[in-house]
């Protein structure tokens, strides 16, 4: 897995052990990864909020593989779409303007991201893809 590390050590390749869930949480197995220019960026050390080490790679699409403890809208196999962790409860977000939330958690950034294989989330988190078709039909129209 490819892990962006010390400002000093930039990169490097490493093994993982697959997450498992906590309560509230799922694991996905991630069938389709974006790479955009944030994740260059995030690379070469321009946001000083990024928590090293962490695996890039900030949206992606998948099928849920293990839940957690109180997860009940999202089983598995269910297809989701993952972006950054939100809290859900602040005034940014209950007005619906997520990417204004002061505890957002971006993916690639402050918790590894979607170049990981089976990445932990948060349920809320997570946009329910009903007919999903394996990442060919979503990432790019989630951009708009």
């Amino acid at each position: 897995m490819l892990s962006l590390g010390s400002r000093a050590r930039l990169c490097s390749i490493q093994n993982l052990p697959d997450p498992r869930p906590g309560p509230g949480e799922v694991v996905v197995k991630i069938e389709a990864a974006g790479v955009r220019g944030r994740d260059l960026v995030v690379r070469k050390g321009a946001f000083p909020h990024v928590k090293l080490p962490v695996v890039p790679g900030h949206e992606g699409v998948g099928r849920v593989v293990e839940v957690g403890p109180g997860v009940e809208k999202e089983p598995v196999g269910a297809g989701v779409s993952l972006s950054a962790v939100y809290d859900g409860t602040c005034e940014y977000c209950r007005r619906g303007l997520e990417n204004l939330c002061k505890s957002a958690e971006p993916l690639g950034e402050s918790r590894n991201g979607t170049y990981i294989p089976r990445p932990k989330r948060h349920a809320p988190n997570n946009l329910y893809l009903p007919q999903y078709n394996q990442g060919r039909t979503y990432q790019s129209c989630l951009r708009a």
